[in-house]
């Protein structure tokens, strides 16, 4: 079952701080801590691709300090605001 981008905003699209529990492209997990609507390093050039056509969401990974992907469809839980979500 996947997770949909207007849920996904809904509980963690405040640009808090939030974490997520995801099978990566390679099939391994990985639990991440990011933020969203961050705009530092953004030069306005755009992506080459929308990644919400593919079930990605853009987020700011608070560890390494970089931009990475979530896929939607691989979500297993988020926590955000002191609330767990299991998906």
């Amino acid at each position: 079952m996947a997770i949909t981008r207007e849920a996904f905003d809904k509980i963690a699209g405040d640009g808090k701080i939030a974490s997520a529990d995801f099978i990566k492209k390679d099939g391994s997990l990985r639990k991440m801590v990011f933020r969203t609507k961050v705009t530092k390093g953004v030069t306005g050039e755009g992506m080459k691709y929308n990644p919400s056509d593919y079930g990605l969401r853009t987020v700011y990974d608070m560890q390494k300090l970089a931009f990475r992907m979530i896929n939607l469809e691989t979500i297993i839980s988020i926590r955000a605001k002191g609330e767990l979500h299991v998906v």
